[in-house]
C-alpha cells in the first residue's frame, strides 16, 4: 500500500532532480527521503529512479509515474476542498509545546500529517522547563521534555534515548577523534544553558557521577546564541546532534560524543483533560513521525521501549 506522503515524496524527487536538493525542500534527511523511495519502489515492484551520483534519472516507469502521481495528488486536493463547505465549525487546536531539537526533526511530517488527518496545532516552542511549567499551567495541551518529574496532572510517554554530544568549531581539539573519554571533559571551557536546561543537567550529573569537575564559561539560556557564541570564542557546547545538524553537516561544527554517554530520554507529556481521540490521534503522528526519524539516523537517537506504549 503505498500513501499519499510517497507520492508527495517522489514527486518532489523527480522535479528537484536529486535526493539532496529534494530533502532540503521537504524539510528531511536525504537518507530518511531515499528510504520512502525505496520502500515506494517496494511496494509497487518496479524502480522508479535510477541512482547515479548526485543526479538522478527516472527509469521509463518513473516517468509514467510520475504523471499519474501528480494527478492522484491533484485529485486528492480537490477531494479534500470540495467537502470544506459542508465542515461543522472547527474544533480547537490542539496546543502543542515544541523542543527546538524535535521541532526541526519532525515539524514537516508533524504538520503533513496533523493536516490529513484532521488535528488542528497550535505550536510553542521553548525549553523543557519553560513548556512543562505552561503543560502545568493549562497554557498547552501537551508538550515534548526530557526527563520531565512525575506529576499527576499529565500522562507521560517516553519516545527516545538521547545522547548529547559535545559541539564545537573544527578547529578546536583536533587531535581528538568523534568520541572522547568522559574524563577529557575536566578543563574544557564549556558553554550551557540556564540551571534548568535539560542538557547542562544531563552533563552535571554525569559528571558527578564521574568525579569530574566542570568548567563553566557561559551561562545563556537563549540556545539561539550558542551559534555565534561558539563561532566566536574557543568554547564547547553540550547540546543534542540535532540542535547543530546544519553546521555539523556543513562542517561548521563538529560533534564529539563522550563515552560513557549522558543520556536523557524525549518525553511527550498530555493533559488529562484533553480529548482521548485526539490524545491517541497525536501521538500516533508523533511515533510515526519519530520512527521516520530513527530512519534517517541524523539525530543521534535510540529507540526507547516504550515508546508506542500507552501510560
Amino acid at each position: 500500500m503505498i500513501s499519499t506522503r510517497q507520492l508527495r515524496y517522489f514527486v518532489e524527487t523527480a522535479q528537484a532532480g536529486s535526493f539532496v536538493a529534494a530533502a532540503r525542500v521537504l524539510h528531511m534527511s536525504q537518507p530518511a527521503l531515499s528510504l520512502q523511495i525505496r520502500q515506494l519502489e517496494a511496494a509497487l515492484k518496479t524502480r522508479l529512479i535510477n541512482r547515479s551520483g548526485r543526479q538522478i534519472a527516472l527509469t521509463p516507469a518513473g516517468e509514467t509515474f510520475l504523471v499519474t502521481a501528480r494527478q492522484a495528488l491533484a485529485a486528492i486536493a480537490a477531494a479534500e476542498a470540495s467537502v470544506i463547505p459542508f465542515r461543522d465549525s472547527p474544533a480547537p487546536p490542539l496546543r502543542l509545546g515544541l523542543v527546538p531539537t524535535i521541532g526541526r526533526a519532525i515539524i514537516s511530517e508533524l504538520l503533513e500529517q496533523s493536516r490529513a488527518r484532521g488535528l488542528n496545532l497550535a505550536l510553542r516552542e521553548g525549553v523543557s522547563s519553560e513548556l512543562l511549567a505552561a503543560l502545568r499551567r493549562g497554557e498547552v495541551d501537551a508538550a515534548f521534555s526530557y526527563d520531565p518529574p512525575a506529576d499527576k496532572a499529565y500522562d507521560d510517554v517516553s519516545l527516545v534515548r538521547e545522547f548529547p554530544v559535545l559541539v564545537c568549531r573544527r578547529a578546536l581539539l583536533p587531535d581528538v577523534a568523534d568520541t572522547m573519554p568522559v574524563a577529557r571533559l575536566a578543563g574544557l571551557p564549556l558553554l550551557l544553558g540556564g540551571p534548568q536546561n535539560a542538557s547542562r543537567r544531563a552533563i552535571q550529573r554525569h559528571a558527578e557521577q564521574h568525579n569530574i569537575p566542570l568548567e563553566l564559561r557561559y551561562e545563556i539560556e537563549a540556545t539561539s546564541l550558542h551559534r555565534e557564541i561558539l563561532l566566536a570564542e574557543d568554547v564547547f557546547a553540550f547540546v543534542p546532534r540535532g540542535h547543530f545538524l546544519p553546521e555539523i553537516d556543513s562542517g561548521l561544527f563538529r560533534a564529539i560524543a563522550i563515552e560513557p554517554p549522558a543520556e536523557q530520554i524525549l518525553t511527550l507529556s498530555t493533559r488529562r483533560q484533553i480529548d482521548p481521540a485526539a490524545r491517541l490521534k497525536l501521538l500516533d503522528i508523533i511515533c510515526l513521525a519519530i520512527t521516520h526519524a530513527l530512519a534517517g539516523g541524523r539525530q543521534g537517537w535510540l529507540q526507547y521501549e516504550e515508546t508506542r506504549q500507552e501510560p
